[in-house]
């Protein structure tokens, strides 16, 4: 069960704008990525790919529907790191900023 002040820190203002900071550095730096990695994919590479990204659905799943509570609470534990990873991102993007 996730604590008050947890939950608190989540949910400033500042903190919030920092990760969606974050996030926006994120979708820059994917897209300025993509066109190479285009370039650079062949057939195999994206069949290869795809049976992963099938496998991983699957294995969610079954994940899912055979233990619930503790899928949800592994999923909450990395939805909290990925927020914290995008708000010191979103940090460091406006320290660098203001430099």
């Amino acid at each position: 069960m996730p604590s008050v002040a947890g939950v608190r820190r989540h949910l400033n203002p500042i903190r919030m704008l920092y990760a969606a900071t974050g996030a926006g550095d994120v979708a820059l730096s994917t897209l300025r990525a993509t066109p190479g990695r285009i370039v650079s994919m062949r057939p195999s590479t994206v069949r290869d790919t795809a049976g992963r990204l099938t496998e991983r659905t699957v294995d969610a799943v079954v994940d899912w529907t055979l233990n619930p509570v503790r899928t949800a609470g592994r999923r909450i534990e990395r939805a909290n790191r990925a927020y914290d990873e995008l708000a010191q991102r979103g940090e460091d993007v406006v320290a660098r900023i203001r430099r």
